[in-house]
C-alpha cells in the first residue's frame, strides 16, 4: 500500500491510503534518460526520480528544461566519463526520470509518486522548480521514505518538513546582505555618503515581500542607516507582471519619494518589465538589484544579480574535476550557446555531485544513510564550497554579479575574493539618456525594442554624457563627433542617424544648386507651372513631414520610432 499526498485546489493536504498510483491527465510527459539495466560493466543503476515542468507554456517550463539539461550533462559525465559510481564495491550507472507537473501544485505531488514508484523503483527523489512546488513534493518523497535533493527551493519553510530534504540555494534571507555590503563599499569608492541612500522595494508574491521586509535589517547589518519611511515603500504588483503600467503606477511613489537604491525581489518576468518602466519615466536610482533576473542586453546594464554560481567562477570541484567554465562549455556544445544557464542549472549539476558523493561515501543506498552523510561533508566543486545546514540548505556565500557595460559581459563584482583582476563594478547607473546616446546616438530617448543599434559610440571619437550629447576627443567635433579635425569624415565614420552641421551645410548648398537648375530647365522648356508644382513623397506621413521641416530647419533631437521599432532620423527622410 502507498501513501498518496493529494494537494486541493485550496492547497490543503490529506494523505490517501491505497494500492495505486495517483492519476496523472493522460497527456503528462515523462522523460528518462541514463543508464540502462542492461549496460555491460555496471552491478546495477541508480536511479533519482521527481517531477518538473516539461511542457512549453507552463510557468516554471524554461527553469524545468535548463534543470532537466544540466542533469543530462551530469549524467553523461558520470556514466560515460566516471564510468559509473562506486557505492560498496559494486559499480553503478546513474539514470533520471522525470514526470511533467505542469508547474501545478496539484498535480506535483502526483508527478513526485509516478516518478519514484512502479517501474522506475527510484533511489532517490529529484525535487521540483521553486519553493511552492517543493513545499508539497517533499511530502511525498518523504512519505515514500526517499532523500530529496533540489536546486530550486530557498525557502526555509520547505526543509523544516522533514530530516529528507536537501536543497543547493540557501535561505533567501541571505541573499540581499551581500548587496548592501558591496554598496558601502562602491559608495566608498565612489565619493556617495551613505546618506543618499534611500530604500525602496517592489516584489510579485507574499515570499518576495517578505524578502523586501527583511531589506532593513539587512541594510542595518552593512551599516546603512535605513529610511524611516521604509515600510510605505514596499510595493506588490501582480505575479510575473508584463503590464508596463502597473510597474509605473508601483514605482512613482518611490521616485516622488527620493528613492535612490531599488530592490526588486520579483519573477524575471517582472524584473523585466520594472526596467522598462524606468526606461519609461527616465528613472534613474543610484543602483537597482534584481534577485531573480540577469538581463543581458543594454537595458540589463549596471543592475546587481545576486548569484549562487557565476562561469566565471574560477574553482575546481574535487569530485566533479570540473571548472565552472568547464561545465558551461559542455552546457553549450549539448544544447547550443543560447541555451540559458544559471544557478539553478549549475545547482543541479552540484546537487547531483554532492548526492553522489555522498552515496559513494556511505557505501550504501539506504536514504536515512545517505542523509547522515550529507550533513556532515564538505563539499568543494566548482558550484561553490558549501556545507548543508542543520535543516539541509547549502550554506553558500552569494556572488554579486553585474552586466557590465565595459565589456559588455555578466563579471562577479563581489566579494572582493572572487573578482577577477582588473574588473571593477560599475556605480552609480548613470542617466538613462546617456545610454540610449552610447547605444543609438545623442539627442535619442526611449526607443522601442528591437531598434538598430550604433556600432560605435560618439562614432569612435567621443563619449556621451549624461545630458546624452557627445563629448568629442582627438579634435574631433560635430553632434555624433564625425567631422575629422582634418576635414569631412571619411566613409563608415558616420553612425547612422547623426550629421554634422558642416555636412549640413554642404547638402543646403548643393540643393540650393539643384534648386537653380531645375528653374532655368523649367524656362528652358516652357513647362514652368508644372515644374514649379509642389512634389511630395507619398511615403511620407504627417509626422515625418513635420520632422523633416523640423530638421531643415535646423531642430534638435528628431530622432523617433517607426512601428517596427527602427530608429529613423529626420534626415534619413
Amino acid at each position: 500500500m502507498y501513501a498518496n499526498v493529494l494537494v486541493s485546489s485550496s492547497a490543503d493536504v490529506t494523505t490517501e491510503t491505497s494500492g495505486c498510483l495517483p492519476a496523472l491527465p493522460a497527456d503528462a510527459r515523462t522523460v528518462s534518460f541514463g543508464a540502462s539495466e542492461s549496460a555491460s560493466g555496471l552491478d546495477g543503476v541508480i536511479t533519482i526520480g521527481g517531477a518538473l515542468s516539461l511542457t512549453a507554456g507552463d510557468k516554471y517550463y524554461s527553469f524545468g528544461t535548463m534543470i532537466l539539461r544540466s542533469l543530462q550533462v551530469f549524467a553523461e559525465y558520470v556514466n560515460l566519463e566516471r564510468g559509473g559510481l562506486v557505492v560498496g564495491g559494486r559499480k553503478y550507472g546513474v539514470r533520471f526520470v522525470f514526470v511533467d507537473d505542469a508547474s501545478s501544485k496539484q498535480q506535483v505531488t502526483n508527478a513526485t509518486a509516478n516518478a519514484l514508484r512502479e517501474p522506475w523503483r527510484a533511489d532517490f527523489a529529484w525535487g521540483p522548480y521553486s519553493s511552492g512546488l517543493n513545499t508539497f513534493a517533499v511530502q511525498q518523497s518523504f512519505a515514500d521514505g526517499v532523500l530529496t535533493v533540489n536546486s530550486g527551493s530557498s525557502y526555509t519553510s520547505v526543509y523544516e518538513q522533514n530530516n529528507l530534504t536537501f536543497g543547493m540555494l540557501p535561505s533567501s534571507t541571505t541573499y540581499l546582505l551581500p548587496v548592501f555590503e558591496m554598496l558601502v563599499k562602491a559608495a566608498e569608492e565612489s565619493g556617495t555618503p551613505l546618506g543618499a541612500f534611500k530604500m525602496g522595494c517592489i516584489g510579485d508574491n507574499t515570499g518576495h515581500m517578505e524578502q523586501c521586509a527583511q531589506v532593513a535589517g539587512l541594510a542595518a547589518q552593512a551599516g546603512i542607516s535605513v529610511n524611516a519611511d521604509y515600510a510605505s515603500l514596499q510595493k506588490r504588483v501582480t505575479k510575473n507582471s508584463v503590464d508596463v503600467d502597473e510597474l509605473k503606477t508601483a514605482l512613482e511613489p518611490l521616485i516622488n519619494a527620493g528613492v535612490t537604491i531599488l530592490v526588486s525581489t520579483g519573477y524575471n518576468t517582472t524584473q523585466w518589465t520594472l526596467v522598462q518602466a524606468m526606461m519609461a519615466l527616465d528613472y534613474t536610482p543610484l543602483a537597482a538589484v534584481c534577485t531573480v533576473s540577469y538581463i543581458p542586453s543594454w537595458e540589463g546594464e549596471y543592475l546587481f544579480h545576486p548569484s549562487a554560481w557565476s562561469a566565471d567562477r574560477p574553482v575546481r570541484g574535487t569530485w566533479s574535476g570540473l571548472t565552472s567554465s568547464e561545465f558551461a562549455s559542455r552546457f553549450a556544445s549539448k544544447f547550443g550557446a543560447d541555451a540559458p544557464l544559471s544557478y539553478q542549472g549549475a545547482g543541479a549539476f552540484g546537487g547531483a555531485a554532492a548526492l553522489s558523493a555522498a552515496v559513494e561515501a556511505a557505501g550504501t543506498l539506504d536514504s536515512e544513510t545517505v542523509a547522515r552523510r550529507l550533513y556532515s561533508m564538505r563539499f568543494d566543486e566548482f558550484y561553490g564550497n558549501f556545507t548543508f545546514s542543520a535543516l539541509g540548505q547549502a550554506q553558500i556565500p552569494f556572488l554579486m554579479l553585474q552586466h557590465l557595460h565595459a565589456t559588455r559581459a555578466s563579471a562577479i563584482v563581489w566579494p572582493p575574493s572572487e573578482v577577477s583582476s582588473g574588473t571593477r563594478l560599475e556605480f552609480p547607473m548613470p542617466p538613462w539618456k546617456q545610454r540610449y546616446c552610447r547605444v543609438y546616438g545623442p539627442g535619442t530617448s526611449f526607443v522601442s525594442p528591437g531598434a538598430a543599434a550604433l556600432s560605435l559610440e560618439c562614432s569612435g571619437h567621443g563619449t556621451c554624457n549624461g545630458a546624452g550629447a557627445c563629448e568629442c576627443t582627438g579634435g574631433y567635433s560635430g553632434v555624433s563627433c564625425s567631422t575629422s579635425p582634418d576635414g569631412p569624415a571619411g566613409p563608415g565614420s558616420q553612425p547612422s542617424g547623426a550629421h554634422d552641421s558642416s555636412e549640413l551645410a554642404g547638402w543646403r548648398l548643393f540643393g540650393i544648386f539643384a534648386i537653380v537648375g531645375i528653374l532655368l530647365a523649367c524656362v528652358y522648356s516652357v513647362v514652368k507651372t508644372s515644374c514649379l508644382r509642389p512634389q511630395v513623397n507619398p511615403l511620407l506621413t504627417h509626422h515625418d513631414m513635420q520632422l523633416k521641416l523640423a530638421y531643415e530647419s535646423g531642430g534638435q533631437e528628431l530622432s523617433h520610432a517607426d512601428g517596427g521599432g527602427k530608429v529613423i532620423a529626420a534626415s534619413q527622410i
